[in-house]
């Protein structure tokens, strides 16, 4: 419940800095497992002042980074200090991309870090409320006709 190893740990995290697109994304489905875990520390992920926003800068890279960045950083964002600290960041645009393709995956992986990122926050959800695209792209989500997973 302490997190993963700090050796391994580390590694996986210097990975997401790579060049090599695929070893990015290896790197990034893995620490996308680990901490889909509930149980497992994140909070050496919020001590390192590059990583969350390599995650952001990384969901531009590709669909499977998007993807994976979304749903660690829905994991990993459990108290209202982190949610503050995303929503300073173009999050919000990120997943508004994310809404927007047609993968189910994608729009999965958008939902759930949106989800956290509003979850009991009043500003976050303001901001969330004020971006038009957004709120307009989660009602077409919601129309019965359409099916998700």
């Amino acid at each position: 419940s302490s997190g993963i190893n700090a050796e391994y740990g580390e590694t996986l995290i210097d990975g997401v800095y790579l060049e090599d697109q695929k070893l990015v994304e290896a790197c990034l489905r893995t620490i996308r497992t680990i901490y889909q875990y509930p149980n497992i520390d994140s909070q050496s992920l919020w001590e390192n002042d590059n990583f969350i926003p390599r995650l952001i800068e990384l969901m531009k890279m590709s669909d499977t980074s998007a993807q994976c960045c979304a749903m660690i950083l829905g994991s990993i964002c459990k108290t209202a200090e982190q949610q503050d600290i995303l929503s300073t960041t173009p999050i919000l645009s990120n997943i508004a991309s994310l809404l927007l393709e047609e993968s189910s995956p994608a729009n999965l992986a958008g939902l759930f870090c949106l989800s956290e990122l509003s979850y009991d926050n009043q500003i976050v959800s303001r901001e969330v409320s004020l971006n038009g695209a957004l709120v307009e792209r989660l009602f077409a989500l919601m129309r019965r006709d359409r099916y998700i997973l």
